[in-house]
């Protein structure tokens, strides 16, 4: 989910499925100003694992959360945003699925961005480029780079752990 990769992606525990709500938390390893987070679902297919109902909290030390940002995406493989205006600090960025596409539905990520900034939601846009997935844009400036993140989750596959979302490796994922 954080490896710059979307065809790789984060899937929560799915066999049997582990029950919604399911999060994934990125550590940023140090305290940053945070505005927004951009959400990219598995590329593969927007039926099974998109995050529909969400939420975004932030930590400071990792334990003691609040959340920033809450509400719905629509369920396909566009790119989705979060923003919450002014940069809040945080060391630590959850994002909750509330509720999510398949039967049953699991939470999944092909990547996850944070930035300091607000994102333009590209997602939402119409006309060209506008609201056909694909990735995150490389306009975004002010991301966190992926390498300075480590990730866990509430819930993994087996075979599937957080450690392959930041590995660098195409062939692994999480």
């Amino acid at each position: 989910a954080i490896d710059d990769r979307v065809e790789t992606s984060w899937r929560s525990e799915f066999d049997p499925a582990a029950p919604l709500p399911q999060s994934i938390t990125l550590d940023l390893h140090q305290v940053r100003g945070v505005s927004s987070l951009a959400y990219q679902p598995p590329v593969t297919s927007a039926d099974t694992g998109t995050i529909t109902g969400y939420e975004v909290e932030l930590s400071t030390d990792g334990r003691n959360f609040s959340q920033v940002a809450s509400g719905s995406w629509p369920a396909t493989i566009a790119t989705k945003v979060a923003n919450w205006g002014k940069p809040v600090r945080a060391r630590y960025v959850r994002l909750v699925a509330t509720s999510a596409t398949g039967c049953p539905a699991t939470a999944s990520a092909a990547e996850i961005g944070v930035s300091a900034t607000p994102i333009t939601d590209f997602g939402a846009l119409s006309g060209p480029g506008g609201g056909s997935g694909g990735g995150l844009p490389s306009q975004f400036d002010n991301l966190v780079p992926q390498s300075q993140m480590t990730a866990t989750a509430t819930s993994y596959h087996p075979g599937y752990q957080p450690s392959y979302a930041v590995d660098g490796d195409c062939s692994t994922f999480w």
